[in-house]
């Protein structure tokens, strides 16, 4: 009996710690897609992205594909450079995901950003991405 309890205390610490760990294997990840998008650099970001992916931009909006989303945005990113990205708000929900919302600045327009990271195959990926327009 007691070796059950202690078995079943020692589950229980190693659950607690490892949640603060798979929070920060998100923040971790959800840094390096701020950081991408700062830089418009769809190079960085194709890696960050899931195998398929809901992507949303003004005129386009679908479900695509890691190397079409990418190239997608190489074009949006050239069509938009970047002046400015900044984060305005992130978190985890409680079913492990990661997101984030931000703005991203050209020279002649604003967009809000948002994005969700969900763990895929042991890392977390960005499933979904949106682009809108700001007023």
């Amino acid at each position: 009996m007691r070796q059950i309890l202690t078995f079943l205390l020692l589950l229980s610490v190693l659950g607690f710690y490892s949640r603060p760990a798979f929070a920060q294997d998100g923040k971790a990840a959800s840094d390096k897609v701020a950081l991408a998008l700062g830089r418009a650099d769809a190079t960085a970001l194709g890696p960050l992205l899931a195998e398929r992916l809901d992507l949303e931009l003004p005129g386009k909006e679908g479900i695509y594909s890691r190397t079409q989303a990418s190239i997608i945005l190489r074009d949006f990113f050239r069509e938009h450079p970047v002046s400015g990205f900044s984060l305005r708000h992130s978190g985890n929900s409680g079913e492990g995901a990661t997101y984030a919302i931000g703005s991203y600045a050209t020279p002649a327009r604003s967009f809000r950003v948002y994005y969700l990271m969900k763990r895929s195959g042991g890392a977390f990926l960005v499933h979904q991405l949106r682009f809108e327009p700001e007023n």
